[in-house]
């Protein structure tokens, strides 16, 4: 993991002005948080992708810019402020295929059905009173085979009394009967510090590939 530390660092993503630079020097300076990105970067993507909740974009932009192979990369964000810095991060970055809209996960009627090779939820469902219908909802724009990788923090590391904004504080049995309930099946759960990670194929899907490098 190691080496995939130095990739992330080796990317040097520019930040926007209204990100603070003491928060931007903590951010990029953690092994924690680099660890967690570089782990996002052992999965295959497909060329559509759907990201709920990218909040600035930084996941995007690490992605887009290590898995070439990406064509479009929706980034649907529900926060109108986020929407625009995530926007002007991708521009600032030179990455041109991140397209940031605003809207809500828990309802992607708007959106093409079975239509996303990898749909990514990557710290949100801790944030959501319906996290069920969310899952439900991207199993739904995902094509036949399609995967949805989801990360939570681990149990009791930052729950709602502890942690503002976070309502659910999801165990690793939890996650695993919401992510079927949803209609995929795991094929992979592991931790990285402070993170669970989940990836499920939705479960028509007769085939196999390598979703790690």
């Amino acid at each position: 993991m190691d080496n995939d530390v130095e990739k992330i660092v080796q990317l040097n993503i520019l930040k926007i002005a209204e990100i603070p630079d003491d928060y931007w020097q903590k951010f990029t300076s953690s092994e924690k948080q680099l660890k967690r990105i570089a782990m996002m970067m052992e999965y295959e993507y497909g060329d559509k992708v759907l990201e709920i909740g990218p909040s600035r974009g930084y996941l995007a932009i690490a992605i887009c810019k290590t898995k070439k192979n990406i064509v479009k990369y929706d980034a649907l964000e529900i926060d109108a402020a986020f929407v625009s810095q995530c926007r002007e991060m991708a521009n600032l970055n030179h990455v041109k295929n991140i397209n940031c809209i605003q809207g809500d996960g828990c309802n992607l009627r708007h959106l093409n059905k079975n239509y996303y090779n990898t749909v990514i939820m990557a710290e949100v469902l801790e944030h959501v009173h319906t996290p069920l219908k969310m899952l439900r909802e991207a199993n739904s724009v995902l094509a036949n085979g399609g995967w949805a990788i989801v990360t939570v923090p681990s149990k009791g590391l930052m729950p709602p009394e502890k942690t503002s904004d976070h309502v659910q504080d999801f165990s690793v049995k939890d996650v695993r009967k919401l992510i079927s309930k949803a209609g995929f099946r795991l094929l992979h759960h592991t931790k990285c510090h402070s993170w669970e990670f989940y990836l499920g194929v939705k479960q028509n899907f007769s085939g196999f590939y390598s979703f790690f490098r």
